[in-house]
């Protein structure tokens, strides 16, 4: 049997407003497929009327607002806005560290490439 302090934890958790941008969006996102009130960023998307063939509408909402192919498989693993944001927002970061790390390996191979032909220059010079 559940006992009343957990039924009233879980209430104030589903209640949770969204606060990030990412959460305001994908709440926008549910709310609009759902036709209802944005939902607490707690709430399981399909304890909320959803079901398959919505979360196919969400999937398509999602690219066009975040400009990312979001593979449906993790709507199914990731079912309330707070997992879905968290997700796509360490997604976010996970691509801006890769762009800075493929930034950093092509300022050293140009800087490489620069002493290499220095060194050229100078045999040159002094043959």
């Amino acid at each position: 049997m559940t006992s009343p302090e957990i039924c009233i934890k879980s209430m104030i958790l589903k209640s949770v407003m969204p606060t990030t941008p990412t959460q305001h969006d994908l709440a926008t996102i549910f709310a609009e497929v759902l036709q209802q009130q944005k939902p607490g960023i707690h709430d399981n998307f399909f304890e909320i009327g959803g079901n398959s063939l919505k979360l196919i509408q969400v999937n398509q909402k999602l690219k066009e607002a975040f400009n990312r192919d979001i593979p449906v498989v993790n709507l199914f693993r990731y079912t309330t806005v707070h997992d879905i944001a968290r997700s796509l927002d360490q997604q976010e970061e996970s691509d801006l560290f890769a762009g800075r790390q493929n930034q950093v390996e092509d300022e050293i191979a140009k800087g490489k490439e620069t002493r290499k032909q220095r060194l050229q220059k100078r045999r040159g010079d002094i043959i």
